[in-house]
């Protein structure tokens, strides 16, 4: 019960007021999986855990989560017990796809020269 509940408060803890980067290196090693990112300010952090699942998607397997006030204290998705990262969207091309579909949809009436 405490290493559980230990688990959760320590994902909570990063998440709050949380920030996401690449991953500089990730070492796996069996269960075990050691790695290293630069923050927003230029520092060079890393940790290590224990995989806890599977994640299906590269871009999740190469991110960090650091606190923003104690990027020492961070988690990778690979190492999340409680909760699971999902990727939304690839970033301004999914919005350029969006709305050209938006676009290319809507008619515009034809205009006749007055």
């Amino acid at each position: 019960m405490v290493g559980t509940l230990s688990a959760w408060i320590s994902e909570r803890w990063v998440l709050r007021d949380a920030e996401a980067r690449s991953l500089r290196s990730l070492s796996v090693g069996g269960r075990r999986v050691s790695y290293a990112f630069v923050d927003a300010s230029g520092g060079y952090y890393g940790g290590e855990g224990l995989i806890v699942g599977k994640v299906r998607s590269k871009e999740l397997a190469s991110l960090v989560v650091y606190r923003t006030q104690k990027p020492e204290v961070s988690k990778t998705p690979l190492t999340c017990l409680f909760h699971k990262f999902v990727v939304i969207g690839q970033g301004l091309t999914d919005l350029d796809k969006e709305t050209a579909s938006k676009l290319s949809m809507q008619t515009v009436p034809a205009r006749t020269p007055s």
